[in-house]
Order: structure tokens, then C-alpha cells, then sequence
């Protein structure tokens, strides 16, 4: 059965492929890459929307981790995230978002801060904020798939890892943000259908929701013991206990008012195509978030009919630590009891949230360089210093990817490395990473598909090599974000590949940090005219120093709870220090509140280090 599995995701990994090469044609410039140029309409939007908000940490670690904790009590995260994460987010911010950031040219976040309240530094330090946590947040994105693929595929954990983000870089590298928003359409529908049948059958098979319902409600000591212990956090001077509903509602607050400000979610209002289109897109996306959160949240709680004790959970306990590792839970839960049709189902659901997610995450990461970076304080004269090297580094790799593909070919016809190395003596790097590859990773697979798999990749990186070597300038930028994207890919597969204890911290911590960093200079810049910069920078360094200082001292137990605390004390700090002084140049307010013609791209008026 595991070889019909492979074959369907392969066939839907050619189809998101197809989409990203037909999105590609299309794509002319950093606007159309990083925000489709501004002209999607509600349904993509919204299912862009909802399918980054819900991916493989949301099904595998939020329901395995804390459903088994928290049980049904974790209605209250679906009731969080549909109302205040989703409906409030489009309804109050979506409009003004759109309105606000298109007269003042800002295409990402920090590039928003910077012509708000017209500071350079502002623009770098939350570039380099962005790129900085997101990496831990992709990073627990495909460690929670690729624990999937492996109980489900029996591919290793270390292949998944590598399979998947070579598929999350190829595909969005691509296409960019149109590609994404057409995938995501695709792979919502798939998620929406999938997750209903998940429920309503894993139901089922208990006695139905009224069956199952009472049965988690009856005894809470096994059902929620999140909610009744108490939590030691931290040590000596820090410690504190906490009830552990304190924590339960940290995690609501978290994902439910962190995506107002993470910038992969704000990305989707500035990419609809009208203030018409806000209304249909938030009740589209609400829906979506609805029956997405509880499907995930109530699977995992189901969790406790079918381990009914210590003894059952025994397949997923940690050698290192000899305590069940719940982030292998709903993986064994979905492979041992759920009807193998079904399985493919599920598989496709997180595999179709995941790639969503990745895909936003990776693009925003990407544009906190090439955007926030290099197009905004590079020189002309220091672009074209910056061009020669890339041309010169490409053409290395034109040869490169060249010799790769002589490789794959003479390899498919029987022939070994040894012959290729006689023939290209010098160019062996790509050849050798593919065999180290192959023999470490696919060692049970059929050498024709890795074969296959290989020549269609050094063909790819031959054409692109190519294209890239006739870089001019104006395209600089474009380049640049497909580059980095492929980077941020890297990065995130390293984590991943460390096996970090927990994923849902590594999300929380993601979260947290960006709101604590992004929720209070965004929500007042939005809606209060009298937000200064130092008020802003305020917020900012407090909830960097707040994150930094709590994570570290409360550990992983306190994550949730410092994150929720990062996420609101700048909320005070900025107004305070507003208040405290000079009012902004009314340049600036009237720019961004349209009291004013905006200033042309790169002359922003009033524009401070």
C-alpha cells in the first residue's frame, strides 16, 4: 500500500510543480514575486490566509501535544483563533492594511515601519527580526511533516526532510506568491474536505460526538491533566507556579492575537485586490479556520479514548528520556487506528497545509533581505559590484549543474561516477553530493527514480544557472529573493535535522517573538496618528529583551507563558512613550493616512537612520 502512497504524492507534487512553472511566466517583478501584483481576490486570498495560519504544527504538534494535555479545553484555542484570529484580523486590519500600504509603496513589514514612522534603522532591525525567527518556525513546519512521512511512507526521517524542502524551494523559487495563492486554493479544498472526514469517521468509531464528548468530559484527571497540575517555571529568583490553565490560555492569546502582526499573515492583506473584496474573503477564511481548528484540536483530544493508559503509549516513549515523546503521537495514532484509505487522506491534508505554510514563511524570510535590505540601502554602484559577483558565481554553477546532468544521464545508462570523473575531472561537487545522498537517504529505494529525480534536477539548475548569468540590474532584486529563498530553505532543513526536543515551542517562540517585535508598532501605526518613532522603538526593544530574557530563564515549560507576555507589554510600552514625546512630522501622518500624494519609491519624505 506504502507504494500507491508514494505514487499519489508524487503525482500531486508534479501538479504544485506545474503550478509553480506556469506562475513563473508571469512573474515579472519583485511586486508580482512577493505579492502576486496586488491582484488576488477573496477566495485565493482567504484560503491563503487560512491554509499558512493551519500546517503540520497545528495536526501533528497542537493536537497530538496538546490535545492529550488539554483535552477538549482546547475548544477554547479553536474558539480564539476563529474569532479573534481570523474574523477580527480581516475585518478590523485587511481594509486599512491594504489602503494604508499601498500609499505608502511598503511591500513587507519592516518596510511599512520604515515609511510610517520614516526610520532606516527600524527597516533593518525588523528585517533582520523576521528572517531570524521564522527560520525555528519552518524549522518545526517540516519536522512535524516529516514525522508524518516517515510512519506513513516509512521514508526516513532524514529523506522526508530532504524530499520536502526540495519541493518547498523548486516550486516557490519558481513562482513566487502567485504560485503560492494558486496552490493554496488547490490544497485548501483538499484540506477542508480531508479534515472533515478525519473527524467525523475517528468519531465514529468511538460512538459518535455525543459518545466521545462525554467521555472526554468524565474524568479530567485523565483526559486534561494540563488543566489541573501546577507549572514550575524556571529557577532560584524566577521561579514561579502557575496553574496550568494559565498556560492553555497563553496558547490561546498566542495564536490567536500573534497572527494579527506575524508577517507571512499580514503578507495576504496586502495582496487582495480591492477593500471591496475584505468582506467575502474574511467569511471565507473564518469558515475555513473553523472547521480547521476544531477538526485538529478535537482529533487530538480523541486521543485519549484510544491510549487509555501509560501501558499504550509505550510505541512513541523516548529512549533519551523514557517519557512519551507527544510529537510522534498523532503520527502512530493516524498508522495504527485509522483505516489505511483514510490515511492517505490525512497524509494529503497536513502535506497540503504544510507546503502552504513553508511556502509563506519562506517567501516573507526571503524578502527581509532582498527587500528590506538590499533594494532599500544598497548603492547603484554597489549593485553592480553585487551583480558581477553573481554572474561570475552562477556561471560556475551553469558548469556545474551542466556536468551534474552528463552525470544523471550516463548514471541512468549504467555507467558509475568513476567514468564521469574521468570525463569531468574537475567539476565533481553536485555528482558526489547526489551519491552521498542517495546512499545515505534512498537506500532502499529503486535507483531508477532517484535517477529520474536527479536528471530532472540538473536540468532544472542548468536553465535557471543560465538565465541568472544574464541578470541585469532591475532584475536584481527578483534574483535575490529566489536566492534567499533557497537559503532560508537551508537553514530551516538544518534545524530540523537537530530534532529539537518540541515542535509547538518552537513555533510559540516563533510566534511571540514577531508579535512582541511587530504587534504594537503595527496595531497603533495603523489606527493612532499620534505613534512616534521612539514610542515605536520602544515597543520594540521591549519585546525583544522581554522574549529573549523569559524564553531563556522560564525554559521550555514557561514558553507559552512568556510568549504571551512579549506579545502584550509592548502593546503598553508604545502609547506611554508616545505620550511622552514629540508628536510625529505631520509629513509622515499625512502620507500614511492620505492626507497627502505618497512620495515616489525610495524618496520617502522625512526618512531618518
Amino acid at each position: 500500500m506504502k507504494f500507491e502512497f508514494i505514487l499519489i504524492v508524487i503525482a500531486y507534487v508534479l501538479v504544485m510543480l506545474g503550478i509553480g512553472w506556469w506562475s513563473m511566466r508571469r512573474t515579472k517583478n519583485v511586486g508580482d514575486f512577493f505579492l502576486g501584483g496586488r491582484t488576488l481576490g477573496p477566495w485565493m486570498s482567504a484560503f491563503a490566509f487560512g491554509t499558512t495560519y493551519f500546517s503540520a504544527v497545528l495536526f501533528i504538534g497542537y493536537a497530538g501535544k496538546l490535545g492529550w494535555g488539554f483535552g477538549l479545553h482546547t475548544m477554547w484555542i479553536v474558539v480564539g483563533n476563529t474569532i479573534i484570529g481570523t474574523l477580527l484580523s480581516w475585518w478590523l486590519l485587511a481594509g486599512r492594511t491594504r489602503e494604508m500600504t499601498a500609499r505608502l509603496n511598503a511591500m513587507t513589514m519592516p518596510e511599512f515601519l520604515r515609511a510610517r514612522y520614516g526610520s532606516k534603522a527600524m527597516q533593518v532591525i525588523g528585517a533582520l527580526v523576521v528572517f531570524l525567527f521564522l527560520v525555528p518556525y519552518s524549522a518545526s513546519v517540516y519536522m512535524g511533516l516529516s514525522y508524518l512521512f516517515e510512519k506513513v511512507l516509512g521514508m526516513p526521517y532524514g529523506a522526508a526532510l530532504i524530499f520536502l524542502a526540495v519541493l518547498t524551494g523548486v516550486y516557490l523559487i519558481m513562482g513566487g506568491y502567485f504560485a503560492v495563492a494558486i496552490s493554496d486554493f488547490v490544497r485548501g479544498i483538499v484540506e477542508f474536505g480531508g479534515v472533515l472526514l478525519m473527524v467525523f469517521l475517528l468519531a465514529q468509531m468511538k460512538g459518535g460526538f455525543a459518545a466521545t464528548t462525554s467521555a472526554l468530559l468524565s474524568n479530567p484527571e485523565k483526559t486534561s491533566p494540563g488543566m489541573i497540575g501546577l507549572v514550575n517555571l524556571g529557577d532560584g529568583a524566577w521561579h514561579i507556579v502557575v496553574p496550568g490553565s494559565f498556560i492553555l490560555l497563553s496558547l490561546v492569546l498566542i495564536t490567536s492575537f500573534g497572527p494579527w502582526s506575524l508577517p507571512q499573515m499580514v503578507q495576504k492583506f496586502y495582496s487582495i485586490r480591492s477593500k471591496a473584496d475584505v468582506k467575502r474573503a474574511m467569511i471565507i477564511a473564518s469558515v475555513f479556520a473553523l472547521f480547521m481548528s476544531f477538526g485538529a484540536y478535537y482529533s487530538g483530544a480523541l486521543t485519549h479514548l484510544f491510549y487509555p493508559s501509560a501501558a499504550d503509549l509505550a510505541p512513541i516513549i523516548d529512549a533519551a528520556t523514557h517519557k512519551p515523546n507527544l510529537d510522534m503521537l498523532m503520527p502512530h495514532f493516524i498508522t495504527t487506528f485509522v483505516p489505511i484509505w483514510l490515511v492517505l487522506v490525512i497524509l494529503l491534508l497536513v502535506f497540503s497545509a504544510s507546503m502552504s505554510s513553508l511556502s509563506s514563511l519562506v517567501l516573507v524570510s526571503s524578502s527581509a533581505i532582498s527587500i528590506d535590505i538590499y533594494g532599500a540601502f544598497v548603492s547603484q554602484r554597489m549593485q553592480h559590484v553585487v551583480l558581477t559577483i553573481v554572474r561570475v558565481f552562477f556561471g560556475l554553477c551553469s558548469v556545474l549543474a551542466f556536468e551534474f546532468m552528463i552525470f544523471m544521464l550516463l548514471r541512468i545508462f549504467g555507467l558509475q561516477m568513476g567514468s564521469v570523473i574521468t570525463l569531468y575531472p574537475i567539476f565533481f561537487i553536485l555528482p558526489y553530493a547526489w551519491e552521498v545522498t542517495t546512499q545515505t537517504y534512498f537506500a532502499g529505494a529503486q535507483s531508477l527514480l532517484t535517477n529520474l529525480l536527479g536528471l530532472c534536477s540538473a536540468i532544472y539548475l542548468t536553465i535557471a544557472c543560465y538565465r541568472w548569468i544574464r541578470l541585469t540590474t532591475e532584475g536584481m532584486s527578483l534574483a535575490l529573493m529566489r536566492i534567499f529563498c533557497a537559503v532560508f530553505v537551508a537553514l530551516s532543513l538544518w534545524i530540523a535535522m537537530s530534532k529539537v526536543d518540541v515542535i509547538v515551542n518552537l513555533m510559540v517562540m516563533s510566534w511571540g517573538s514577531l508579535a512582541g517585535v511587530f504587534l504594537a508598532p503595527y496595531l497603533y501605526g495603523l489606527f493612532w496618528k499620534r505613534t512616534t518613532k521612539a514610542g515605536a522603538f520602544a515597543g520594540i526593544i521591549a519585546g525583544l529583551l522581554c522574549a529573549f530574557t523569559l524564553f531563556s530563564v522560564w525554559g521550555p515549560p514557561g514558553v507559552p507563558l512568556a510568549g504571551a507576555i512579549t506579545m502584550f507589554l509592548p502593546m503598553i510600552v508604545v502609547p506611554v512613550v508616545s505620550w511622552l514625546t514629540p508628536p510625529p512630522p505631520k509629513a509622515l501622518v499625512d502620507a500614511a493616512f492620505g492626507d497627502a500624494e505618497p512620495a515616489p519609491v525610495g524618496v520617502k519624505e522625512g526618512v531618518t537612520a
